[in-house]
């Protein structure tokens, strides 16, 4: 726990933003030692209340009240959305880079027949970075499900550098979104380290299809884990087993678009969804 919030007067005396950034250090800090939180989680909901009674303008109130002794990790994160994009909101206004026409020197290529699937990812810069991959790698649209946040919410434009402006873009429910993508003959693919997952050096792309990035710490719901198609996993030769967000959904469609460029690319995902199956 932070000294500055653990000390009520201390923290009554801080600014708005030096406020906000100790209240999100202390969520941090109950997020990486989810276990021991229940102390640190009361002084978490007791500060959220006192800074919303005295900066009214950003009513973290109602965040407070749901900081119960029952709550769960995956709530609380979700919850800690509305502390962390106050707090972008600050940093990252007055920092937007302006585009220039000749950024794009040339006509963007006919999209690819991928799409992706963004479900509940906290950060605004890993989604920025993604929509410039998109851009640059042609994938055709992107699906925006639970808080992940999106163009209309800012903070994305520092990352996307105006690639959001330049790739189409949905909100769904990630269930519905994915059903409706396999009715419509698109296999849809979880990124995922499982024992279910097949190595993305193993797998051969026949078809349209999506890929599904989810949150990096709770992972897929059992079930979207049970609509999929299947399961695939970046293999990795260091001690972390996953990659950040970003990285890993631009090594999955850099290789989607490499076999896209080959003879061979056609007819082969039945046979890759009955695998995973």
């Amino acid at each position: 726990m932070t000294p500055l919030a653990k000390d009520q007067k201390a923290f009554s005396r801080l600014n708005r933003g030096m406020a906000l950034s100790e209240l999100r250090h202390l969520a941090h800090s109950i997020e990486r030692d989810w276990e021991q939180s229940g102390p640190a989680l009361g002084v978490l909901r007791d500060r959220l209340a006192e800074f919303s009674e005295r900066f009214s303008e950003v009513d973290l109130s109602h965040v407070a009240r749901k900081l119960t002794p029952s709550v769960s990790a995956r709530h609380f994160s979700t919850l800690m959305v509305a502390l962390d994009r106050h707090w972008q909101r600050k940093v990252y206004d007055h920092e937007h880079l302006a585009i220039q026409a000749n950024d794009y020197p040339r006509e963007r290529a006919y999209p690819l027949p991928v799409f992706l699937i963004l479900d509940h990812l906290r950060s605004a810069f890993n989604v920025g970075a993604i929509f410039r991959m998109a851009e640059c790698l042609g994938v055709q649209k992107i699906f925006l499900t639970g808080y992940t946040p999106g163009p209309d919410d800012g903070g994305l434009g520092r990352a996307a550098m105006g690639c959001e402006e330049r790739v189409a873009y949905e909100r769904g429910d990630v269930s519905e979104v994915v059903v409706r993508l396999q009715e419509s003959g698109i296999a849809v693919f979880a990124a995922e380290t499982s024992r279910l997952a097949l190595p993305l050096n193993q797998v051969r792309f026949g078809g349209p299809c999506a890929f599904l990035l989810s949150n990096e710490r709770h992972g897929l719901s059992l079930e979207v884990a049970r609509q999929v198609d299947g399961m695939i996993e970046i293999p990795l030769r260091g001690q972390k087993n996953s990659l950040n967000v970003s990285h890993a959904g631009s090594l999955l469609v850099y290789e989607y678009s490499r076999q896209w460029g080959e003879e061979s690319f056609a007819g082969e995902n039945e046979g890759l969804k009955n695998h995973l199956k």
